[in-house]
């Protein structure tokens, strides 16, 4: 997440979501499931653990700005996993609570929470993505709510897709 990046607009964040999950899709779009499965980067993610942290952390912007609900729970852990400093212990919770899904509904998953996340943002107007993290949820964050969105969104899927096609071109 970049506190310092420029607020977009809504049609500019929402076409910046299109732009990156249609790039992720093109990506993983006719590749052999065993390799999105059993073809691992450096540190033992597969194409399908990167895409199931993906539907993870967006979902954990959705339940805040759509339930009000605190991000971890979104992401399902507990509040003082979240809290630890760093993310690999979150990431690690998050990857051991998603290995059992099979990649078909890891994709339905990342799917169906990022459809319903540009919902959601089609509801919000700009001025919504410019106030803060507590406007959404009690006790949040004081910075905007735009850069949760896009940390945990468009730019993320953009991260991840390079992960993602290192794997597939090894």
């Amino acid at each position: 997440m970049d506190a310092n990046q420029e607020i977009m607009t809504k049609e500019q964040l929402l076409t910046e979501m299109d732009r990156a999950w249609n790039e992720l899709q093109a990506t993983i779009l006719g590749v052999d499931a065993s390799d999105l499965t059993e073809r691992k980067d450096q540190v033992g993610w597969s194409a399908k653990v990167h895409l199931s942290h993906l539907s993870a952390w967006a979902n954990s912007v959705l339940v805040m700005i759509r339930d009000g609900r605190p991000q971890h729970e979104g992401l399902g852990i507990d509040e003082a996993t979240y809290e630890t400093d760093g993310y690999d212990l979150k990431n690690e919770v998050i990857r051991q609570a998603k290995a059992g899904m099979s990649l078909p509904e890891v994709q339905t998953d990342l799917e169906h929470v990022y459809r319903e996340l540009m919902r959601v943002l089609q509801g919000m107007s700009d001025e919504d993505l410019q106030k803060p993290c507590s406007a959404f949820v009690e006790g949040g964050q004081e910075f905007e709510i735009f850069h949760k969105i896009s940390g945990n969104s468009w730019s993320h899927l953009d991260e991840h897709r390079e992960y993602i096609e290192r794997i597939l071109a090894d």
